[in-house]
Protein backbone atom coordinates (compact mmCIF):
# COMPACT_ATOMS: atom_id res chain seq x y z
CA UNK A 1 0.00 0.00 0.00
CA UNK A 2 3.02 2.30 0.27
CA UNK A 3 2.87 3.10 -3.47
CA UNK A 4 -0.80 4.10 -3.36
CA UNK A 5 -2.07 7.64 -3.07
CA UNK A 6 -2.79 8.68 0.51
CA UNK A 7 -5.93 10.49 -0.65
CA UNK A 8 -7.52 8.46 -3.45
CA UNK A 9 -5.76 5.07 -3.37
CA UNK A 10 -4.55 5.12 -6.99
CA UNK A 11 -0.90 4.35 -7.88
CA UNK A 12 1.33 7.15 -6.63
CA UNK A 13 4.89 8.38 -6.92
CA UNK A 14 4.86 11.92 -5.45
CA UNK A 15 5.82 12.60 -1.84
CA UNK A 16 2.93 13.33 0.50
CA UNK A 17 3.03 17.05 1.27
CA UNK A 18 -0.16 18.49 2.69
CA UNK A 19 -0.43 21.88 4.33
CA UNK A 20 -1.13 22.03 8.06
CA UNK A 21 -4.53 23.50 7.21
CA UNK A 22 -5.64 20.34 5.34
CA UNK A 23 -8.60 18.98 7.32
CA UNK A 24 -9.66 15.88 5.37
CA UNK A 25 -7.20 13.36 6.79
CA UNK A 26 -10.13 11.33 8.15
CA UNK A 27 -11.33 10.50 4.62
CA UNK A 28 -7.95 9.51 3.17
CA UNK A 29 -8.31 6.17 1.38
CA UNK A 30 -4.80 4.94 2.33
CA UNK A 31 -3.88 6.70 5.59
CA UNK A 32 -0.68 4.66 5.97
CA UNK A 33 0.75 5.88 2.66
CA UNK A 34 3.37 8.60 2.34
CA UNK A 35 2.64 9.14 -1.40
CA UNK A 36 0.25 11.11 -3.59
CA UNK A 37 -0.77 10.48 -7.21
CA UNK A 38 -0.21 13.13 -9.87
CA UNK A 39 -3.88 14.26 -9.96
CA UNK A 40 -4.26 14.62 -6.19
CA UNK A 41 -0.91 16.38 -5.81
CA UNK A 42 -1.78 18.76 -8.64
CA UNK A 43 -5.37 19.52 -7.61
CA UNK A 44 -4.78 19.93 -3.87
CA UNK A 45 -2.05 22.51 -4.43
CA UNK A 46 -3.62 24.25 -7.43
CA UNK A 47 -4.25 27.97 -7.23
CA UNK A 48 -5.07 30.03 -10.31
CA UNK A 49 -5.92 33.52 -11.39
CA UNK A 50 -9.49 34.13 -12.53
CA UNK A 51 -10.77 37.20 -14.34
CA UNK A 52 -14.04 38.35 -12.82
CA UNK A 53 -15.97 40.07 -15.61
CA UNK A 54 -18.46 41.64 -13.17
CA UNK A 55 -15.72 43.38 -11.20
CA UNK A 56 -13.37 43.75 -14.19
CA UNK A 57 -10.41 42.51 -12.17
CA UNK A 58 -8.24 39.48 -11.51
CA UNK A 59 -8.53 37.39 -8.37
CA UNK A 60 -7.03 34.15 -7.07
CA UNK A 61 -9.10 31.01 -6.83
CA UNK A 62 -8.20 27.81 -5.02
CA UNK A 63 -9.12 24.49 -6.60
CA UNK A 64 -11.32 23.54 -3.66
CA UNK A 65 -13.83 26.09 -4.98
CA UNK A 66 -14.45 24.26 -8.26
CA UNK A 67 -16.61 21.57 -9.72
CA UNK A 68 -14.74 19.21 -12.03
CA UNK A 69 -15.35 17.03 -15.07
CA UNK A 70 -12.67 14.65 -16.35
CA UNK A 71 -12.95 12.20 -19.20
CA UNK A 72 -10.32 9.59 -18.44
CA UNK A 73 -7.35 11.74 -17.40
CA UNK A 74 -8.34 14.71 -19.59
CA UNK A 75 -9.72 17.73 -17.78
CA UNK A 76 -12.91 18.86 -19.56
CA UNK A 77 -13.93 21.59 -17.12
CA UNK A 78 -12.89 24.01 -15.86
CA UNK A 79 -10.31 25.18 -18.37
CA UNK A 80 -6.81 25.79 -17.05
CA UNK A 81 -4.34 27.40 -19.42
CA UNK A 82 -1.82 30.14 -20.01
CA UNK A 83 -0.50 32.22 -17.13
CA UNK A 84 -1.12 35.67 -15.73
CA UNK A 85 1.08 37.82 -13.51
CA UNK A 86 -0.22 40.14 -10.80
CA UNK A 87 2.45 41.67 -8.58
CA UNK A 88 4.94 38.95 -7.67
CA UNK A 89 2.56 36.05 -8.47
CA UNK A 90 2.48 34.24 -11.80
CA UNK A 91 -0.23 31.59 -11.90
CA UNK A 92 -2.16 29.63 -14.49
CA UNK A 93 -5.55 31.03 -15.50
CA UNK A 94 -8.76 29.16 -14.73
CA UNK A 95 -11.77 29.89 -16.91
CA UNK A 96 -15.06 28.37 -17.92
CA UNK A 97 -15.95 27.39 -14.38
CA UNK A 98 -19.00 25.11 -14.61
CA UNK A 99 -22.37 26.78 -14.11
CA UNK A 100 -25.37 25.09 -12.50
CA UNK A 101 -26.90 24.72 -15.97
CA UNK A 102 -23.77 22.94 -17.22
CA UNK A 103 -23.71 20.67 -14.18
CA UNK A 104 -27.37 19.78 -14.78
CA UNK A 105 -26.59 19.03 -18.45
CA UNK A 106 -23.67 16.74 -17.46
CA UNK A 107 -25.96 14.82 -15.12
CA UNK A 108 -28.58 14.40 -17.85
CA UNK A 109 -26.11 13.81 -20.68
CA UNK A 110 -22.73 12.71 -19.28
CA UNK A 111 -19.72 12.13 -21.53
CA UNK A 112 -18.69 8.71 -22.72
CA UNK A 113 -17.13 6.68 -19.89
CA UNK A 114 -14.86 6.60 -18.17
CA UNK A 115 -15.50 10.02 -16.64
CA UNK A 116 -15.25 11.63 -13.23
CA UNK A 117 -17.70 14.27 -11.99
CA UNK A 118 -17.24 16.21 -8.75
CA UNK A 119 -19.64 19.01 -7.76
CA UNK A 120 -18.59 21.58 -5.20
CA UNK A 121 -21.33 22.96 -2.99
CA UNK A 122 -19.59 25.08 -0.36
CA UNK A 123 -16.30 25.74 -2.14
CA UNK A 124 -14.55 25.08 1.17
CA UNK A 125 -13.47 21.47 0.73
CA UNK A 126 -11.22 19.55 -1.62
CA UNK A 127 -13.49 16.96 -3.22
CA UNK A 128 -11.84 15.74 -6.42
CA UNK A 129 -9.82 13.05 -4.63
CA UNK A 130 -13.06 11.56 -3.30
CA UNK A 131 -14.68 11.24 -6.73
CA UNK A 132 -15.05 7.81 -8.27
CA UNK A 133 -14.63 7.16 -11.96
CA UNK A 134 -17.85 6.30 -13.81
CA UNK A 135 -17.92 3.39 -16.24
CA UNK A 136 -21.57 3.65 -17.28
CA UNK A 137 -23.65 6.57 -18.56
CA UNK A 138 -26.95 5.28 -17.18
CA UNK A 139 -26.04 4.76 -13.52
CA UNK A 140 -22.89 6.51 -12.33
CA UNK A 141 -21.19 7.97 -9.25
CA UNK A 142 -21.18 11.73 -8.72
CA UNK A 143 -19.18 13.33 -5.94
CA UNK A 144 -21.42 16.00 -4.43
CA UNK A 145 -19.25 17.75 -1.84
CA UNK A 146 -18.47 14.98 0.67
CA UNK A 147 -21.24 12.63 -0.49
CA UNK A 148 -20.89 10.06 -3.25
CA UNK A 149 -24.24 9.73 -5.03
CA UNK A 150 -25.07 6.98 -7.50
CA UNK A 151 -27.23 8.71 -10.05
CA UNK A 152 -29.78 6.88 -12.19
CA UNK A 153 -29.83 9.11 -15.23
CA UNK A 154 -33.30 8.06 -16.41
CA UNK A 155 -34.88 8.77 -13.00
CA UNK A 156 -32.97 12.03 -12.55
CA UNK A 157 -33.99 13.27 -16.01
CA UNK A 158 -37.65 12.51 -15.28
CA UNK A 159 -37.43 14.42 -11.97
CA UNK A 160 -35.87 17.57 -13.41
CA UNK A 161 -38.24 17.68 -16.36
CA UNK A 162 -41.36 17.69 -14.14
Amino acid sequence: MGDCCYLCGKPATKSLKLKDSFTAHSVARVPTSDKMCDRCDWSINLRCFYFNPNKQKWGKLFSRNWSWLFQRDKLIAPKIEETHTEGKDTLEIVSELPTRAQLREWLINPPEPPFTLAIAESGQKHILFLAQEAHNRDIFPVQFELDTLHLDRKKFTALVQN
